[in-house]
């Protein structure tokens, strides 16, 4: 959010004597703090059925609606997660989401995870369709069940 404020010298019953300052803006950026809860870094899924992905968001400006992509990439052979996350195809991505949660797979069609694989996933905030300062969550790793 951007302010505007100038300084006005004043001397009480005699009105202004000093006359007033040129003025200066400055702006606040917009913060957003995006937090993974589950699956937690770390963690072991079961590879039966749909997991639930869900993080939480700590925004400075709630007047301005967020909007969340979620981004799952699976780590292959050595690969460092962040290696991995920054390299490699998403495994499953979905943006302009508002809520802080989603399923996956959500359908049928959707492919499921490998047993045994390894994945890093992240989420990114958007205020006005751009990433705020902390936007991005840290990233977190599971693993599926074999």
């Amino acid at each position: 959010s951007k302010y505007a404020w100038k300084v006005t010298a004043t001397q009480p019953g005699l009105g202004t004597t000093g006359g007033e300052s040129e003025i200066r803006t400055y702006t606040v950026p917009n913060t957003l703090k995006v937090t993974l809860a589950s699956p937690t870094d770390g963690s072991t899924i079961s590879n039966t059925g749909a997991t639930q992905f869900s993080w939480t968001a700590l925004s400075s400006n709630t007047l301005v609606p967020v909007t969340y992509k979620i981004s799952i990439v699976q780590v292959t052979g050595d690969q460092t997660p962040e290696t991995a996350f920054h390299t490699n195809k998403p495994f499953f991505e979905k943006d302009t989401l508002s809520a802080l949660n989603i399923q996956y797979p959500s359908t049928v069609a959707s492919p499921g995870f490998v047993a045994g694989g390894k994945y890093v996933w992240q989420v990114t905030a958007k205020q006005a369709g751009v990433v705020t300062e902390g936007g991005a969550s840290a990233l977190a790793v599971f693993t599926i069940s074999k």
